[in-house]
């Protein structure tokens, strides 16, 4: 029953700056209607309305803008002939910038079943301002690879190693320049069962990066 509860539980939305440029950028690059639609997507007085009617189309954006819970493990029982007189059920929480562990199990606890306890195991958060100081020398250099190409500012809807350099201060820049084929459905290889990315990608990619930290002045 909490599994089912929380499955139904309504996300809340928080648009912090880094997805507020992602999706003006976007915006800037796309024609009429689809840059009509990401310029609402970055009001929050209308992000609510607009996840809620595009519902998959706009998954991967989504997921820049609520903090998701997801049941992934229930303990239970030890032998099939006895009802278990408990069960625990863990849950993995993603929070988007703007969202915190106390809201979030606040609105949880408000749809759980009674009877249901609850404890947090968190990673520390450095929410740090943005320091976009290398972005136009990242973006002039894939443009220089691909010439089609719209850099664009993103907000990563996952974790990386960078929150830990955070803890020292350190801005960091997420520069994958890896080109998918056309039809690619790359977002679902990401930790698939068949993830990969085409050679040629990566040898490209390489260059630029050492392209970049050749160059580097700070």
């Amino acid at each position: 029953e909490l599994v089912r509860r929380v499955a139904r539980m309504a996300p809340r939305v928080c648009l912090a700056p880094a997805a507020r440029e992602m999706l003006r950028a976007m915006a800037a690059a796309l024609p009429v209607p689809a840059s009509a639609v990401l310029r609402l997507m970055a009001m929050p007085v209308f992000a609510p309305l607009m996840l809620k009617l595009l519902g998959r189309r706009v998954a991967a954006l989504g997921s820049c803008m609520r903090s998701s819970v997801t049941p992934t493990v229930v303990h239970c029982g030890t032998k099939r002939t006895v009802v278990p007189s408990s069960a625990v059920v863990d849950m993995d929480a993603r929070l988007v910038p703007g969202d915190n562990v106390d809201d979030l199990l606040g609105r949880i606890k408000r749809v759980a079943p009674p009877g249901v306890t609850f404890s947090v195991q968190a990673q520390q958060r450095h929410e740090a301002a943005l320091d976009m100081g290398q972005y136009a020398r990242l973006a002039a250099l894939l443009r220089g690879a691909y010439p089609q190409s719209v850099p664009v500012p993103m907000l990563l809807p996952g974790t990386t190693d960078a929150r830990h350099f955070r803890r020292l201060g350190i801005q960091t820049y997420g520069f994958l320049p890896i080109a998918m084929p056309k039809g690619m459905a790359y977002m679902n290889l990401i930790h698939g069962t068949d993830e990969r990315i085409p050679v040629e990608a990566v040898a490209i990619g390489s260059r630029l990066i050492s392209e970049f930290i050749s160059g580097y002045e700070s």
